[in-house]
Formats: C-alpha cells, structure tokens, sequence
C-alpha cells in the first residue's frame, strides 16, 4: 500500500517534467544550489550526528551550516548577492531536513511495533 501511494504521488511530478507543463523552468544556476544544499546538509547531518549523538541537534545545526556556507559564499566569493541562490540552497538544506525527520518518524513508530 505504502508504495502504491507513494507511485501516485510521485506521477503528477514525472509528467510534469516531460511534459513542461505549466512553463515552469528552473535555472541551472538555481539547480546547482539546490544540489550544494542538498550535498552540504547531508554531509554536515553525518558529521554533527556523530558528534553530538542526537538526531535533532545534527538536523538544525546541518540546516544552519548550509545557510552560513551559502551567505559566505555569495557575500565575499561572488560578491553579487542574490537572495533566490540563497533560497535555492535552503530548499535543498529543508528537503534533507524534512526527510531525515520523516524517516525518523517511521522509525519511532516501527520500534514500538516490535515493542508491543
């Protein structure tokens, strides 16, 4: 059941792509953020996971570490800043978050399955 569910959601998504329906485009540029924000949070997620041991912390400070890295580079790097880069990698750092914390989620809920 989960996976079909999970196939009708993600329908509407491919059509939309192959089809460019609605003219909705996406920069190149605006991609690779995405992509670096995405690289970054997880990265950072590992790093501070095992340090601190705690999921949470490990998630808010991976979001944190994107947003810094991405301000540094468009303030002192390009020196042109432009707030929907930075956006751009947000989204990626909030996808990540998101699906950490989802997973988690499902995790909790499986534990106490075998609990009971």
């Amino acid at each position: 059941m989960k996976k079909l569910l999970f196939l009708l959601l993600l329908i509407p998504t491919l059509s939309f792509s192959q089809l460019q329906i609605g003219n909705w485009t996406v920069e190149e540029d605006k991609m690779l953020h995405y992509i670096g924000g995405v690289a970054i949070t997880s990265i950072a997620h590992d790093l501070f996971f095992e340090e601190t041991q705690d999921k949470d912390k490990a998630v808010l400070y991976s979001m944190a570490t994107t947003l810094a890295l991405s301000a540094f580079k468009e303030i002192f790097i390009v020196q042109k800043t432009d707030g929907n880069d930075l956006a751009a990698g947000m989204y990626g750092a909030l996808s990540v978050g998101i699906v950490i914390s989802i997973d988690d989620i499902f995790k909790k809920k499986k534990r106490k399955k075998f609990i009971k």
